[in-house]
């Protein structure tokens, strides 16, 4: 009971939020969890198969149209949405076109971006959306025709082609080549700017790849020469067929956190926790006044937090908040979220959610966005969601100064576990 009061009354006495709708900069928003590729390391790509992983494809869907405008409206300062998913590709949303239609006339001074691997979707789709003028488009090609696939696997080189060309012709000078620097790729990085000039890309941004991912592609490279996966990547067994893995459904009648289990991965994790504690956390997300928008209509505070989308969607908030939360997944991601909802209370999942009548506006001003503004409050040794801490606060002191976790202003995305830019 004194719990439930403190809470009443800590709501009451501030006039804090996570970010002021006035002042709202940018929208990451994620309209499909559909995607046609299966990058390795991706956290919809199963290592051992390089296949989609069942709980991904169980949960795939498309945002409404419904929701587009309630996701837009009244956000005077609004300058960008940035169609980046956590495992989708925009260009997969059947309705994308009609999606950046609605978005340029609710908001016509907003930038609209989309993030896209370059084969995703319909070329026509792709003609029609250039054709409106006023839609940036970031290509995700990491090689050329005999390497792409390496990193991208399953894509076209054929499709890549065509809207490389579809881009000289239709609006040139204006989108970005984003090429994630791997080993198997650096020989070609100078032949691939010469290409991206010829078909009038404005910007060809170069960016590493994250050190376990290129580690592992390497794996999966030296795996294809000794026979160990075959050529699309699958793990084999002795006989030569591939693996095929039993994909785990999230409910198990062996949850791995028994109490004495339990006691001893959150010892673990408040250890990690406490070593930062007395460091300076300052919300890089809330201080560039993003916010991230799921094709679930889910508002999540930003990129690492939407993972705990299915689960909320999934299970109730008694189930979630429990300290014998039942999912087979990773230890940490278990904890994390069984702290997060127990401190962020029942309604977390109903006042995140856009509706046709509740907007981005209204979920920024809900009290669960006001809980979240009090339990990250910007002051020294206060990151009070082990979320947060163990995602954000164990960075190196490098890597917090090349992200602008030390700084008034978020700068960079170059290393592991960094933002995606």
């Amino acid at each position: 009971m004194a719990e439930k009061n403190y809470k009443k009354v800590l709501w009451q006495t501030t006039n804090e939020s996570w970010i002021d709708p006035d002042n709202l900069k940018v929208i990451q928003f994620e309209p499909t969890s559909f995607c046609n590729l299966r990058c390795p390391r991706c956290s919809r790509t199963d290592d051992t198969t390089l296949l989609p992983t069942a709980h991904i494809v169980r949960f795939q869907q498309h945002i409404d149209l419904s929701l587009i405008d309630s996701m837009i409206k009244d956000l005077p300062n609004l300058e960008r949405v940035k169609m980046d998913g956590d495992i989708g590709d925009a260009m997969m949303h059947p309705k994308i076109y009609e999606i950046c239609k609605i978005i340029k006339k609710r908001s016509p001074n907003t930038l609209v971006q989309i993030n896209t691997n370059g084969c995703a979707g319909k070329d026509n789709t792709f003609r029609k959306i250039l054709e409106l003028g006023s839609v940036f488009f970031v290509l995700g090609i990491d090689g050329l025709e005999d390497t792409n696939h390496i990193h991208r696997t399953g894509a076209n080189w054929k499709i890549i082609k065509r809207r490389l060309e579809m881009i000289r012709d239709i609006a040139p000078w204006k989108h970005k080549w984003r090429w994630l620097d791997f080993d198997y790729n650096k020989h070609q990085k100078d032949v691939a700017k010469e290409m991206a000039f010829d078909h009038k890309i404005n910007m060809f941004e170069v960016a590493p790849a994250y050190s376990d991912s290129n580690d592992f592609i390497n794996e999966v490279i030296e795996d294809k020469k000794s026979g160990r996966r075959n050529q699309k990547g699958q793990m084999l067994k002795k006989d030569g067929t591939p693996i095929v893995k039993e994909y785990y459904d999230f409910d198990t009648d062996e949850p791995y956190n028994k109490d004495s289990q339990f006691r001893a991965e959150k010892e673990y994790l408040d250890g990690q926790i406490n070593a930062y504690k007395d460091e300076w956390h300052v919300c890089p997300w809330q201080q560039q006044e993003m916010i991230q928008v799921m094709s679930t209509g889910q508002v999540w505070p930003c990129c690492w937090s939407s993972e705990m989308q299915i689960f909320a969607t999934r299970y109730g908030y008694e189930k979630l908040a429990g300290s014998s939360f039942v999912a087979n997944t990773s230890k940490d991601l278990q904890y994390k979220m069984s702290d997060w909802f127990r401190k962020l209370g029942p309604n977390w999942v109903e006042d995140i959610t856009l509706r046709e009548d509740y907007s981005l506006r209204d979920v920024l001003e809900s009290k669960s966005y006001s809980k979240l503004a009090v339990l990250l409050k910007k002051k020294k040794g206060n990151y009070n969601l082990s979320f947060c801490s163990i995602s954000c606060g164990s960075f190196t002191e490098t890597e917090k100064r090349i992200g602008g976790f030390l700084t008034n202003k978020v700068t960079g995305y170059k290393k592991k576990r960094q933002l995606r830019a």
